[in-house]
């Protein structure tokens, strides 16, 4: 039978396989056989087999800890302490040590004297041992330390209270008794002292609020959830009430109102509470953040709690968003794409919409129905902090800030009669159109001051009124709904991910395709998608598209139609490098870019203005009409702006 020999230094313990002693004649002949290969180890050995895979999932579920080569298996500490005695034993690993290990703490938590102990104790006395990694070398032989007890040498060992500040020295403790509680089936008991038997730490990492009074006087209390709860819940798909919160209600109700060490008793959030005897409450660096914003709202008027309550959310990623700023002013750090992203994901987690805090936010009337003042609105006041825009065949990056800038200089230069305005190493045209666009989009053009004294009839000089737009006339719901969208079922296929997409999708994407084909199915004229940024609203869209197009292939010639996508002037990029990006083969076809230099090739000649002047089209589709009669619509789709549709 193959044996498994092992070494092992500070850092990793390597397996390697020991071939059988040859028999007479193979000594006699000096034969000597093959190095066996990892598939073999396991040859008829059930023992080796489940200690084996113990590595395996181990490796898994921790990275870059467990590592299987050709003729070896290379393992962190780590995962060899996690093994049981039984599995151990099967990889040729020594036994368990003959001591107890003894935990404690000594000094003044916060000061330069705090420290955490982890020592090997031989009956009354402590064991002579020299720990590497997770084998104790002693006088009697080798041992294998075992999980909580490995952990825990190797948490105390690592502490050096000195470079770490008072939460970290709680973080530390809260982990060292979590450790002592460790459930491991076939560990020894580790001996404590009685201030950590005792001792009762909870670590906070998400929030919810509980709602109190009336509209007119709300008030609120954070509920605090532990990071175990939230990613237990998760996993089973369930969503967290407040009856997940991890603290009893006795020390909730001490947490939110004791009048000497309570939530509410400090006018500033801390890292760290104490709940009672021996009990205290730490909490994490996000978790801090929010609790500071939600104490601040404690202590704001009845309007402004009102506004927190109804969307807490947005307080906190403000919040958070600032001290990013901070942080990135700091280090001149770049990057505010992947900070936008890391807030998202941060605020996701951090706070917890529990159906207590949902059912009482509604029933107590917090949100409002808008009050339409049907004053005119900017047409972009939500553009992105940097984006891209073509300007009379030039790409540029401009902010909110300097598109009014740019608009400004081709103003200037429109009147010293320029032809061109230098901007970040690119010549851009000066042309009305080019004013035009950068006008539209910052939407700050603000009308002409008319001078003093000026009674000029704004008519124009022969008194006639400016001439009428021709628009769509439709049915309004401003006020009253005077017209409901009507549409008959649609038969179509499971709402399986087409061929040609072939970026994966997650979960929520994929159960975002299937709520968009259901909604086709239905008869929906549209659907509204309000996944939170960076979750992947424009793969889902082009994953439905793509879905679309592939069931309109199959489709009488009627039905197949094109695709138009309306999107802001600075996301134009954006989509066709999605497009590009997430889906395969034709994607979704022949691209017509109506935007930019796209419009000149599609106007109709001699037709000057917009169509809205006198109701006559300036734009003409004649090969994607054809395209259309002929079946062959859906092979086409059409890009375009707000502004141009």
């Amino acid at each position: 039978m193959i044996g498994l020999a092992h070494t092992y230094d500070d850092a990793h313990v390597v397996f390697t396989a020991t071939s059988p002693t040859p028999g007479l004649l193979g000594r006699i002949f000096q034969a000597s056989p093959a190095s066996p290969d990892l598939d073999t180890w396991a040859a008829s050995d059930a023992a080796r087999c489940d200690g084996l895979g113990a590595l395996r999932l181990y490796g898994e579920t921790h990275l870059d800890t467990v590592r299987f080569e050709a003729d070896r298996m290379v393992a962190s500490h780590g995962a060899v302490a996690a093994l049981t005695a039984g599995q151990a034993r099967s990889l040729g690993l020594p036994g368990r040590p003959p001591f107890a290990l003894a935990a404690e703490t000594s000094g003044v938590i916060g000061s330069s004297s705090f420290a955490l102990h982890a020592r090997w104790i031989d009956g009354r006395r402590p064991a002579v041992a020299r720990r590497r990694g997770a084998f104790l070398e002693t006088a009697q032989g080798v041992f294998l330390i075992p999980d909580p007890q490995f952990s825990l040498t190797e948490l105390a060992d690592a502490f050096e209270a000195g470079s770490v500040d008072l939460p970290d020295h709680w973080a530390a403790l809260a982990r060292f008794r979590r450790l002592l509680d460790s459930d491991h089936e076939h560990s020894d008991p580790v001996e404590m002292s009685a201030f950590l038997r005792g001792l009762r730490i909870y670590t906070g990492t998400a929030l919810s609020l509980t709602l109190s009074g009336t509209p007119d006087d709300l008030d609120f209390d954070p509920v605090l959830f532990d990071a175990e709860t939230a990613r237990a819940a998760e996993e089973e798909g369930r969503t967290l009430s407040e009856r997940d919160g991890m603290l009893p209600s006795e020390l909730l109700g001490d947490f939110q109102t004791h009048a000497r060490t309570g939530f509410r008793a400090f006018d500033s959030a801390k890292r760290s509470y104490l709940l009672g005897r021996q009990s205290y409450l730490i909490v994490d660096d996000d978790l801090e953040i929010a609790l500071q914003v939600v104490r601040e709202k404690q202590q704001a008027g009845p309007a402004e709690r009102r506004a927190f309550a109804a969307n807490p959310r947005a307080a906190i990623a403000d919040r958070l968003a600032a001290q990013a700023d901070e942080s990135s002013s700091e280090t001149d750090l770049d990057g505010d794409d992947v900070v936008d992203e890391d807030i998202e994901a941060r605020i996701a987690t951090l706070f917890v919409e529990t159906p207590e805090y949902a059912d009482r936010a509604i029933g107590i009337g917090l949100w409002q129905p808008p009050q339409l003042d049907f004053l005119p609105r900017p047409a972009n006041e939500w553009l992105p902090e940097s984006f891209a825009l073509e300007l009379g065949g030039v790409w540029v990056h401009l902010t909110p800030e300097t598109v009014a800038a740019l608009r400004d200089e081709v103003d200037a230069a429109l009147a010293k009669g320029a032809a061109y305005v230098p901007y970040q190493g690119d010549q851009i045209p000066a042309t009305p159109e080019v004013r035009d666009k950068l006008a539209s989009v910052v939407a700050t053009q603000a009308p002409e001051p008319e001078p003093e004294g000026d009674t000029s009839d704004p008519r124009g000089g022969d008194g006639a009124e400016p001439p009428a737009r021709t628009v769509v006339i439709v049915h309004e719901n401003f006020v009253e709904e005077n017209w409901a969208p009507q549409g008959p079922p649609r038969m179509a296929s499971a709402a399986d991910v087409p061929d040609s997409v072939r970026t994966p999708l997650l979960d929520h994407q994929r159960d975002a395709l299937a709520w968009q084909v259901e909604g086709w199915c239905t008869g929906h004229p549209g659907l509204l998608n309000a996944d939170d940024q960076g979750l992947g609203k424009t793969l889902q869209t082009l994953a439905f598209l793509a879905w679309l197009q592939a069931r309109m292939s199959e489709a009488p010639s009627g039905e197949r139609r094109p695709v138009l996508v309306v999107a802001p002037t600075g996301l134009l990029r954006t989509w066709e490098a999605e497009e590009q990006a997430h889906l395969g083969g034709t994607r979704l076809g022949a691209r017509i870019d109506a935007y930019g230099p796209g419009l000149g090739t599609l106007r109709t000649s001699g037709l000057a203005g917009r169509d809205t002047d006198d109701g006559r089209p300036r734009l003409t589709f004649e090969a994607l009409k054809s395209s259309i009669e002929q079946g062959h619509g859906h092979e086409w789709w059409v890009l375009t702006t707000y502004e141009t549709l």
